[in-house]
C-alpha cells in the first residue's frame, strides 16, 4: 500500500511538472507574441508620421492629416500623432478641429510637454480665455520650457498684467542660454521695474519715460 500512494505521488509530481512546462512557455509564447504585435504597431506608426510629416514639410498639410490620423488610430496613446495632426490642422486654418484632437490627446496624455504646447497655442488661436491657464501649467511643470515663457509673457505685457510679465522676463533672464534672447529679457525687466516701483503707473507714463516704457505704457491703454 506504501509503494502504491508512493507510486500516485510520483506521478501526480510528473503531471504537475509537466503543466508548469506548458504553462510557462504558454506565457512565454504569449509574451513574445504581445512584444512582436507591439514593435509592428510602433514601426508602422513611424511611418505614418514619417509619410505625413513629409506631406506637411511639402507644403501640403491638407494631404497629412489622413496620415495623421491613421496613426492615432494605430497608437491612440502615442502624443506625437495627435500634435502632427493638431499643428496640420492649425496650418490650414482648422482651429475647431485642432482643439478637439488637443484636447482627445490630453484625455490620454495629460502631462505630455509637446501636446499640453500645442493646445496651449491652439487656445490662443481660438481667442479662448483658457490660453493663459494652459500657459501657466506649462510653466509650472517645465521651467526650462523657454517658448511658452516668451509667450506668456508677451501676452501679459500686451494685457498690461506687469506683475505676470516680470515673473516671466526674470525666469528667462535665468534660463534663456540665447545672449541676445535673454539680453532682451533683461532689458524688459529694467523697464518693468521703473515703471512698476520708481514711481505710480500713471504718474511715471505721464512724465518723460524712455522709448522703451513709453511703448509699455501705449500698450497698456
Amino acid at each position: 500500500m506504501v509503494r502504491s500512494t508512493g507510486h500516485h505521488f510520483a506521478s501526480a509530481g510528473h503531471v504537475l511538472s509537466a503543466c508548469s512546462v506548458i504553462c510557462v512557455a504558454g506565457i512565454l509564447f504569449v509574451s513574445g507574441a504581445t512584444h512582436a504585435q507591439g514593435a509592428r504597431q510602433a514601426q508602422r506608426t513611424n511611418r505614418l508620421l514619417e509619410v505625413g510629416q513629409g506631406h506637411a514639410d511639402a507644403g501640403n498639410p491638407g494631404s497629412a492629416v489622413g496620415f495623421f490620423r491613421e496613426a492615432i488610430q494605430v497608437s491612440p496613446n502615442d502624443p506625437r500623432g495627435y500634435v502632427a495632426l493638431a499643428e496640420a490642422y492649425l496650418t490650414i486654418d482648422q482651429v475647431s478641429n485642432a482643439l478637439e484632437v488637443t484636447e482627445s490627446g490630453l484625455r490620454r496624455r495629460p502631462g505630455d510637454r509637446a501636446l499640453g504646447w500645442v493646445h496651449a497655442r491652439v487656445l490662443i488661436s481660438a481667442n479662448d480665455p483658457r490660453a493663459d491657464t494652459a500657459l501657466a501649467r506649462i510653466s509650472r511643470r517645465y521651467p526650462r520650457f523657454l517658448p511658452a515663457r516668451w509667450v506668456t509673457a508677451r501676452r501679459a505685457q500686451a494685457k498690461g498684467n506687469w506683475s505676470i510679465a516680470l515673473a516671466m522676463y526674470r525666469a528667462l533672464v535665468r534660463f534663456e542660454t540665447d545672449d541676445k534672447k535673454r539680453a532682451e529679457a533683461r532689458q524688459m525687466v529694467g523697464a518693468l521695474l521703473r515703471l512698476t516701483t520708481l514711481d505710480p503707473l500713471v504718474t511715471r507714463c505721464a512724465r518723460e519715460p524712455t522709448a522703451l516704457e513709453r511703448a509699455l505704457c501705449d500698450r497698456n491703454r
